[in-house]
């Protein structure tokens, strides 16, 4: 039997997934990590710092209740409000489901979609029960995105990812 599937295309479609893919989930890591920070740095004392992170914030609490706690905050000025931008928590709600998505998706190797794979585009495919079976479109370009279809763009999601690093370290300087 005759394989259907250009091979050079497959690893050119993984590379350009782990790449991508990639950047986003470790980003993503440092985005929470500085939301750690930061909710150390408010409600733990100097001396319990390391064992208030250590065993509560980083295995324990999610990303969604850690966004969660930082907005109640920065809503109830307990953290002054131009220590962030405007859209910081907007910002944060986006990277997180594009997290998500891209933590629970597989490659998406349709034979049409190997054998005609141009660089322009990463899709992936759902495993998760939600979205079963759905494709996520990650365009490599600076393209409008439609984020009810699930398709992205990877230098939008850069740029937020730096803007909020951005952000946050400047709440986590101003400590």
């Amino acid at each position: 039997m005759e394989n259907p599937y250009n091979e050079e295309n497959i690893i050119l479609i993984r590379e350009d997934s782990e790449k991508i893919r990639g950047r986003i989930l470790e980003t993503a890591v440092t985005v929470e990590f500085l939301i750690s920070k930061i909710l150390v740095e408010y409600f733990a004392e100097e001396s319990k710092k390391g064992d208030f992170f250590r065993y509560i914030v980083s295995d324990k609490i999610t990303f969604d209740t850690k966004k969660n706690i930082l907005a109640s905050l920065k809503k109830e000025g307990k953290i002054p409000a131009d220590t962030f931008y405007k859209e910081l928590i907007q910002d944060l709600e986006y990277i997180q489901i594009i997290r998500n998505l891209v933590a629970h998706t597989i490659l998406y190797l349709d034979p049409n979609y190997v054998n005609s794979y141009s660089r322009e585009k990463t899709t992936l495919s759902f495993t998760g029960t939600k979205n079963y079976g759905q494709q996520i479109i990650i365009y490599h370009e600076d393209v409008e995105e439609d984020l009810k279809k699930l398709i992205y763009s990877f230098p939008k999601i850069i740029n937020t990812i730096n803007r909020i690093i951005t952000g946050l370290e400047n709440c986590v300087a101003e400590k």
